[in-house]
């Protein structure tokens, strides 16, 4: 009885170890995306990655081919199309008879089916196949892990811009006291960082039609760019909850003017801001 046990523990052993050998393997060295992925607005991005593929099999003349890669493009939620091997003029490489790896980088676009995002998420993409002159060896599938799929942003107005009154022919600042800076925050992925941007000023008008510019500066000038006719500041979004959802810290908004003289009445007026997360 105890020589029966020992080969019934063999045999399954030998069954395990003989399923996990796998004559293909794919390892992402690096993965670029052109731009944040924005879950349910993104529709398509353009990607690079750098590869090693490495084959086990003993077949000869084995290459790497993606020309018959849409047949593979079977996940439900992320497709793909115009995948090419950058440095190279067909879409195929051969393997040396000396080296079963292969490190080569190539371009695409991703295309996202939101609808299946929830439902049925899939990592894992089939790019095309490894194969020898008399068979199909294994297939080039990377596992997209570390795909940045990052929540849609909102702006929170805390509170508007309001100089109250002001002595016709005087300066104001909303650094005054009695007055009040523009106040935001911004709602988005936890951890990511976002581009703030406004106008360096803004117009206000009264009933008569009188204008009045009021240069526009964030309180907090650290992490802040001016260029052409807007600034813009990098902030952190953090206070993560358990969607991943966060907010940056508030963002205050000053602005400065000039009356005339002969400036009387309301003045109202409006800015935009823009925001975007950061490459």
């Amino acid at each position: 009885m105890k020589k029966i046990v020992n080969c019934v523990l063999f045999l399954v052993i030998y069954l395990l170890t003989f399923l996990s050998i796998q004559a293909v393997t794919t390892d992402i060295l690096s993965f670029y995306e052109s731009k944040p992925i924005i879950e349910g607005v993104t529709s398509r991005v353009e990607f690079t990655a750098d590869l090693r593929v490495t084959t086990d099999s003993l077949e000869k003349n084995q290459v790497i081919d993606f020309r018959d890669s849409q047949k593979y493009n079977r996940n439900s939620f992320i497709k793909y199309e115009n995948i090419e091997i950058l440095g190279n003029n067909v879409p195929l490489i051969k393997f040396s008879d000396k080296n079963n790896s292969l490190e080569f980088r190539i371009k695409g676009n991703l295309i996202f089916c939101w609808n299946n995002y929830k439902k049925n998420y899939q990592n894992k993409i089939i790019l095309g196949k490894v194969s020898s002159l008399e068979r199909e060896v294994g297939t080039v599938d990377i596992v997209l892990d570390n795909l940045n799929i990052v929540s849609l942003l909102k702006i929170n107005v805390k509170k508007h811009m309001d100089f109250g009154t002001i002595i016709a022919g005087e300066k104001a600042s909303t650094r005054e006291a009695s007055r009040t800076p523009a106040e935001i925050d911004v709602e988005g992925t936890s951890g990511q960082r976002v581009k703030i941007t406004i106008p360096k000023s803004a117009e206000i008008k009264n009933n008569s039609g009188d204008v009045l510019l009021v240069d526009l500066q964030f309180r907090d000038i650290q992490n802040m760019v001016d260029v052409g006719d807007k600034k813009s500041i990098i902030k952190n979004i953090s206070f993560e909850n358990k969607n991943g959802i966060g907010k940056t810290d508030s963002i205050k908004i000053d602005g400065n003017l000039s009356t005339k003289n002969s400036s009387r009445g309301s003045y109202k007026g409006m800015f935009t801001v823009r925001v975007e997360y950061e490459n």
